[in-house]
């Protein structure tokens, strides 16, 4: 299975005295401005939403940092990495009111306010200094599909990875 983000841990962010990985759990957290799309050279294209500050409600463990999501809405080689993608990006977009309710074969449905992905990048900019939910994981680093190690060890790099977006409940 081929890793969709390429992810990559900053030297600097390694090797910073006192960088502890956040555990997995959910997190109260600020979207940033700075919503971009994104694509690579083999075909991937996602949208990034930074946020700051995260906040665990229940064990009250805060982490000031910074920490990216990204979702992919195309990829020619991976159809189901695309529908994941797209369900994230709608309740990302749900979490900051820019959808809407629908009706689709029956069923409750929510459907983007934009009609354009860069619309979309436009309205989550402004909302810029929303709070939300994030459901935040920990995971060894990939590049190319392979972990990353840390040198000379058998070690992974772990890092942070969010995985879905939701309102303040």
């Amino acid at each position: 299975m081929t890793d969709l983000f390429d992810v990559s841990v900053p030297d600097s962010d390694l090797a910073a005295p006192g960088f502890t990985p956040m555990p997995t759990a959910a997190y109260r957290t600020t979207l940033q401005a700075g919503t971009q799309l994104v694509q690579n050279d083999r075909g991937w294209k996602g949208i990034r939403l930074p946020f700051a500050g995260f906040r665990n409600d229940k064990s009250n463990d805060e982490f000031e940092r910074q920490l990216n999501a990204q979702f992919t809405y195309e990829l020619a080689s991976s159809p189901v990495s695309v529908e994941i993608g797209i369900k994230g990006i709608i309740g990302a977009a749900q979490a900051f009111g820019l959808t809407h309710s629908v009706t689709t074969d029956g069923k409750s449905s929510q459907k983007l306010t934009a009609t354009s992905y860069e619309q979309l990048v436009d309205q989550f900019n402004q909302m810029a200094g929303s709070e939300c939910e994030v459901y935040v994981s920990l995971q060894p680093r990939k590049l190319n599909g392979q972990i990353v190690y840390k040198e000379g060890t058998t070690d992974p790099v772990m890092g942070n990875e969010i995985k879905r977006i939701s309102a303040l409940k």
